[in-house]
């Protein structure tokens, strides 16, 4: 007589199975996670060396944040930060986070791929009445066309970040890299949640209140970009004192932390 397992026997395994599959799940995911900011990082290293190279090519002068307000193609509309930098590393693809899962929908015509990074912007005026300390300038009309910054200008260049992600449904390839106006809003304390949180709005998206935008994140890690060409990933409440939301000009007297700062006034 062939001897089998019981019912309690196979319940026992299945239960001691289930177990294990509980326990071991979550670290594949934990793992796959790490994965995943790894290359984020590593694209973030490679969107920095393009900067570089493409100051060097220009009179040390860092690219725009948005170069033309059309093409005259309805399939390319604008000449971005992602359209400059693209002959540097020869690959769309880099400029995507393999994190970034918000569906791009900037009133139902998105074409291209996702760009899931943006720069600080520039303007010149003054940062301590207005919040805004970066060095890639937009250009939106003619008549607001003015020159990003040179990379000379910036003071702290290993205490400077200039790239961050930001995964929004208004960021695509053939659109333009968006930015934040205000770099407060990319604080601790700014109204820009840290993904998989997100702000809804209803300027370009297809549906009312369908837009979304988020500073992307890896369990609350984010993945930054410094003037200096380094990448490291920070928690959010690192980058900015929390007291420095709205930047203000006591804030900067008394050098409370900001690392969206691009002058040497404000070295930690």
């Amino acid at each position: 007589m062939k001897k089998a397992f019981t019912l309690i026997e196979l319940l026992v395994v299945i239960a001691i199975i289930a177990i294990l599959a509980a326990i071991l799940f979550p670290v594949f995911a934990q793992a796959k996670m790490a994965a995943k900011r790894t290359a984020a990082l590593s694209n973030t290293k490679q969107m920095l060396l393009a900067s570089q190279m493409y100051a060097i090519d220009y009179d040390d002068m860092y690219h725009l944040i948005r170069a033309r307000v059309d093409t005259g193609d309805p399939l390319n509309w604008a000449f971005g930060a992602e359209d400059a930098l693209n002959p540097y590393i020869k690959s769309y693809e880099l400029q995507k986070d393999p994190s970034d899962s918000v569906t791009r929908d900037d009133c139902g015509t998105p074409t291209g791929g996702t760009t899931s990074f943006s720069w600080t912007h520039y303007r010149n005026d003054d940062i301590r009445t207005f919040g805004v300390h970066g060095y890639n300038a937009p250009t939106w009309t003619p008549a607001q066309a003015r020159p990003s910054l040179t990379t000379t200008a910036v003071g702290a260049p290993a205490q400077t970040i200039n790239m961050y992600p930001l995964w929004t449904t208004a960021s695509y390839k053939n659109g333009f890299a968006y930015y934040r106006y205000y770099t407060d809003d990319l604080g601790p304390r700014g109204p820009i949640p840290t993904f998989p949180r997100a702000l809804s709005f209803t300027w370009c998206s297809a549906s009312p209140g369908a837009g979304r935008m988020s500073i992307g994140a890896y369990n609350d890690v984010i993945n930054y970009g410094f003037a200096d060409g380094h990448a490291k990933g920070l928690k959010r409440d690192t980058t900015m004192g929390n007291t420095s939301h709205p930047w203000t000009a006591t804030n900067v007297t008394n050098r409370t932390r900001n690392l969206f700062h691009y002058d040497d006034a404000f070295k930690q």
